[in-house]
């Protein structure tokens, strides 16, 4: 199965992402609301996608992109 984490800042487009994607039986291992907690569920699961929104307050998807 796949995996992935979900990381935007709004909740409500979070739970209809994820709730999408359990539909296609992909496995959301984490959710994130800025890059910098991306970067760190990144490290601790290893997903296999990571969906992003790239304008977000304090670190931002390009942020998690870059590192």
């Amino acid at each position: 199965m796949t995996s992935c984490i979900v990381v935007d800042d709004d909740r409500d487009i979070v739970n209809v992402f994820c709730d999408m994607l359990s539909m296609i039986e992909v496995n959301v291992l984490a959710t994130a609301s800025d890059g910098d907690q991306a970067v760190n569920m990144y490290k601790k699961y290893h997903p296999d996608i990571v969906f992003t929104d790239l304008n977000m307050p304090k670190y931002d998807g390009f942020y998690a992109i870059k590192k």
